[in-house]
C-alpha cells in the first residue's frame, strides 16, 4: 500500500511481558505423566507458562499444546492500530507492511478488524485498521 499512514499506538496485550516458554503436563490413560517444553526463538529472560491438562494423553499432543501457547503469546504481544486513507481492497486477515522512517525498518501486520467512518462536519473518510502479528 503506497502513501503515508500514521501508526497510532501500541495496544498493551498484557500487563506482564509475553510468555516465551511453555511447559505442558498431561496424563496417559495408564496414569503416567507426559510433558513437553517449548521455547520461543531469540528470547531474553524467561517468562514461563505452566499448564496441567489431564485430557492431553500423549507426548505428541503435549508438544503441540506447548507450541500453540507460544504461538498465541506471540500473536497477543504485537498489536496496533493504524489510520489510513480509504482503501476498499483491504480485507480481514490481509497482511500489510508498514515502514518506520525513523528506525528505517519494515514491520508486517495482519488485519484483525477495521472501522470505516465518515465525518460529516469535515467531509473526511477515515479507515482505521486493528492489527496483530502475522
Amino acid at each position: 500500500m503506497a502513501g503515508i499512514c500514521q501508526l497510532n499506538e501500541k495496544l498493551p496485550a498484557h500487563i506482564l511481558p509475553c510468555t516465551n516458554r511453555a511447559y505442558v503436563v498431561g496424563a496417559t490413560p495408564a496414569g503416567t505423566t507426559v510433558s513437553a517444553d517449548s521455547v520461543a526463538a531469540n528470547t531474553v529472560g524467561e517468562r514461563i507458562d505452566v499448564r496441567h491438562d489431564s485430557s492431553i494423553n500423549s507426548t505428541a499432543l503435549v508438544a503441540i499444546a506447548a507450541d500453540s501457547i507460544i504461538a498465541r503469546a506471540r500473536l497477543d504481544s504485537m498489536k496496533a492500530t493504524i489510520t489510513i486513507p480509504p482503501h476498499c481492497g483491504l480485507e480481514l486477515w490481509d497482511v500489510i507492511t508498514t515502514y518506520d522512517t525513523v528506525a528505517k525498518q519494515d514491520t508486517n501486520y495482519r488485519v484483525i478488524g477495521y472501522t470505516f467512518e465518515y465525518d460529516t462536519r469535515q467531509g473526511i473518510y477515515r479507515h482505521t485498521l486493528d492489527l496483530c502479528a502475522p
